[in-house]
């Protein structure tokens, strides 16, 4: 297995720490480019195995090894191949997460702990929702046969509130990004969170 360079590309061996095109310090990663369980990040969080992963980046579960606790550490790329009209709007996207999140509290969203850069990638820590996204649990669950209506209620009822929630700051948080995919169903408690505030404005 080899690790390419996020700065550069380059094919390094798999057991190079620093890259033999430019020098930048390596980043333990699969051949698609998610990073390998047992990479630590920021000299704290372990990453323990890949969510799922899209067209801006990855998410994966972590161990903060600060305080013992499961997390999610949310991924978004910066490859050298990008335009630098798109590293600027990834750049602009993560300040946005990281802003929007960062003072918001609700029982119905997914809350903000921390976020850095390193090996030119940007990275936002958030509580880890041990659960299932409601696209999942339309077309694997119900299997597109309609979710009783009694729990369609309920379910709308918490993203109405956190969505109130969020008109209610000032200035105004517009979610901007709803639909099943970031929405997840927690199973400790079988409340509704609201993730992914990339869009937010």
């Amino acid at each position: 297995m080899s690790i390419f360079c996020n700065k550069c590309n380059y094919k390094n061996m798999n057991n190079a720490n620093f890259c033999q095109g430019c020098g930048e310090k390596l980043i333990a990663t699969e051949t698609d480019g998610t990073l390998m369980a047992g990479v630590v990040l920021n000299n704290r969080y372990e990453i323990k195995r890949l969510v799922k992963t899209g067209g801006f980046g990855s998410v994966y579960e972590a161990l903060d090894r600060t305080n013992n606790i499961i997390c999610a550490v949310k991924e978004m790329l910066n490859s050298s191949s990008d335009t630098p009209e798109e590293r600027e709007y990834l750049s602009v996207r993560f300040k946005r997460e990281k802003e929007t999140f960062h003072d918001l509290s609700h029982p119905n969203l997914a809350i903000s702990k921390d976020a850095f850069i390193e090996h030119n990638r940007y990275y936002l820590v958030m509580d880890y929702i041990e659960g299932k996204d409601l696209y999942t649990i339309m077309t694997e669950d119900y299997r597109g046969n309609g979710i009783p209506e009694a729990t369609v209620i309920e379910w709308t009822k918490q993203m109405l509130d956190a969505l109130d929630y969020l008109h209610s700051q000032s200035p105004p948080v517009i979610y901007r990004d709803l639909k099943p995919e970031n929405v997840m169903f927690r199973y400790s408690d079988s409340r509704i969170i609201i993730i992914d505030m990339g869009l937010a404005r």
